[in-house]
């Protein structure tokens, strides 16, 4: 059987018509279709990773559709009153790349902060201040510091004291400690030693533009696609604890500050150590005349001193001051938080 030209022209159509698709053929357009070098979306996809952060070129989700006839970017739900008017694209690593020729929306961290903190070391100044009282001492009529005592007291430094007791002769002697003033010293020390607060990961938002658009419908806009090496993600920014609204649903909790209450506490010295290391000095006549011995007050009892007179000889030691404080008080913590909502 012989077919007419018409007919072959209208098998050709149809045949044609089905392998485009049929009736729901759409023409794709734009970056879909790989013209003008721009990023896919929806079903086709390219990977990459950069450094310090997200994978740039990375496939839509199913938050973000492929291209809409008549939008050349994506479309996203409008985020309605609480949030900012301006969509931007989100990058979250601990490098950043830049915005380039588009504006900066946000430059935040992610709240999780390291800084190094220390105080410099306390340290006390030579001690001063300190002294010692004159000592008594007791003389006892038997040895061994037993018997009958009789205390006398030293007149001064070096001053010659006649030994005169109500007993003769005596068994046996004992210095009595002096009372000792402590000294005190200066400090110095505690400074901070701080260095800056890093957080592990940053954030940068990038404005993206966008339109209303008819191809999106009502409450929603035509956003352009975010460029690489950001990840398919776009957001809008919130208040600093934003519910995000249905068709923005993916969450960012971001912070712009920090609070730095770091500080050392103060440097303080204790008492000085002070101690009194006079001798005294015995002689066997009166009025210092003829040497014996010399005893010291850690002699504690001695027997056997048959001694006529005595001096003082003043011995002072300022000691050392113990140092305390120079430690680390307070902290590094994030401050000036936000709500980023995304659809991803």
């Amino acid at each position: 059987m012989r077919l007419s030209n018409a007919t072959l022209w209208t098998i050709c159509i149809v045949v044609a018509a089905v392998a485009c698709g049929g009736d729901d053929f759409t023409p794709c357009q734009g970056a879909a279709c790989g013209e003008g070098g721009g990023r896919a979306v929806g079903g086709a996809s390219s990977t990459g990773q950069s450094a310090g952060g997200e994978g740039g070129g990375t496939s839509a989700t199913a938050g973000i559709g492929g291209s809409v006839p008549g939008c050349d970017g994506v479309c996203v739900p409008k985020p309605g009153s609480g949030f900012g008017d301006s969509f931007m694209s989100l990058y979250i690593g601990s490098s950043l790349p830049s915005c380039g020729s588009a504006a900066e929306l946000l430059h935040a961290h992610n709240g999780e902060l390291t800084a190094e903190t220390a105080c410099s070391a306390c340290t006390c100044g030579a001690a001063s201040g300190g002294s010692c009282a004159l000592p008594n001492v007791t003389f006892y009529s038997a040895s061994n510091c037993t018997g009958t005592p009789q205390t006398l007291s030293i007149l001064g430094n070096q001053a010659c004291k006649n030994i005169v007791l109500s007993f003769q002769p005596y068994g046996s002697l004992k210095i009595l400690p002096p009372a000792v003033t402590h000294g005190s010293c200066s400090a110095s020390g505690g400074e901070l030693v701080a260095g800056p607060a890093t957080a592990s990961e940053q954030a940068l938002g990038c404005a993206l533009d966008s339109a209303p658009s008819d191809a999106c419908g009502a409450g929603s806009a035509c956003v352009s696609v975010p460029p690489d090496p950001f990840p398919l993600r776009v957001c809008v920014q919130g208040g600093p604890d934003a519910d995000c609204p249905e068709g923005l649903p993916a969450k960012y909790v971001l912070y712009t500050e920090v609070e730095d209450t770091r500080s050392c506490t103060a440097c303080q010295c204790g008492t000085a150590s002070t101690t009194c290391r006079g001798t005294l000095s015995g002689y066997n006549s009166s009025n210092c005349a003829t040497f014996d011995d010399t005893l010291n007050v850690q002699d504690g009892c001695t027997n056997n001193q048959v001694w006529g007179s005595m001096k003082w000889n003043s011995g002072l030691s300022q000691g050392t001051c113990p140092p305390s404080g120079g430690e680390v008080e307070g902290e590094v913590a994030p401050a000036g938080p936000i709500t980023v909502c995304c659809i991803e």
